[in-house]
């Protein structure tokens, strides 16, 4: 099958910039899977880039405008083999139970982004509690998200303009003609430690973590943080137990984030 060429529908100025799903890191890690969903797929660049490689691919965002120019892609290139839903990824409506060999999830958790710490790591959560549900035991997560990058003018303006607005250190408003939405980058190995404890929490083990430098989908060298996860328990959040050590663990991240307002002086 020939690779998508269907990028071109769209004016470079109108794509919200995000990280690169290499096809090594499909080919290494989602090898054995046939159903694989997209989350946070936006505009469906890396959702087309799956239906390469797997049996059925489901691209999920919350952006109505998103997933109609999603749709327009896959019209134009005649997959039979992708299907686009407008969900809340802390629920997932659209997607069954134990169904799925695998997740991606490209800077997904930035768009996760909300003014109260407390509320955005409980939605953070409720996200690994859905994935948790809808892969299949042995089911593998790609996770790629963006670290803090103080030292790159452009992100650096907008944090500088997020702090301005009332947001905390790494949060910024995007705006454009297709999407806006909240955003937030993430404090390096700190990040790091919360996804994994999150991660832990909620039914999967750590295959492989790195932070390292990347190539932004628009030619921008950021930080990034890459986790690959694999599901080993099928979790219940309905019980005492799990709720009451959620919430602890809410409670123990909120302290990791002290040092942002350090970051945020330093800037100023």
């Amino acid at each position: 099958m020939a690779k998508s060429s269907t990028w071109d529908l769209f004016k470079k100025t109108d794509i919200p910039s995000s990280l690169v799903l290499s096809e090594d890191t499909i080919k290494k890690y989602l090898s054995e899977a046939k159903t694989v969903v997209d989350l946070g797929c936006g505009f469906g660049k890396n959702t087309l880039l799956l239906a390469h490689y797997f049996t059925h691919v489901i691209g999920i965002d919350i952006s109505q405008n998103s997933i109609h120019y999603a749709k327009q892609c896959v019209a134009k290139e005649r997959l039979k083999n992708v299907a686009f839903q407008i969900d809340d990824v802390e629920l997932l409506q659209t997607i069954s139970t134990n169904s799925a060999d695998g997740v991606v999830a490209i800077a997904l958790f930035t768009t996760l982004a909300h003014k109260n710490p407390i509320k955005e790591l409980a939605i953070q959560l409720n996200t690994f509690e859905t994935m948790n549900r809808i892969l299949k035991l042995n089911g593998i997560i790609i996770l790629q998200d963006f670290l803090l990058n103080p030292r790159t003018k452009l992100y650096k303006e907008r944090y500088r303009k997020g702090l301005a607005q009332g947001y905390r250190f790494g949060t910024f408003f995007v705006e454009r003609d297709n999407s806006s939405y909240l955003a937030h980058h993430f404090n390096g190995s700190k990040k790091l430690n919360e996804l994994i404890e999150m991660a832990n929490l909620t039914g999967f083990i750590v295959i492989k973590e790195k932070q390292s430098k990347a190539l932004s989908r628009s030619g921008n060298s950021v930080n990034e943080v890459f986790l690959v996860l694999k599901k080993n328990t099928q979790i219940d959040k309905e019980t005492m137990v799990y709720s009451q050590k959620k919430q602890l663990l809410i409670q123990k991240l909120l302290t990791f984030k002290s040092s942002l307002n350090k970051l945020s002086a330093a800037l100023e």
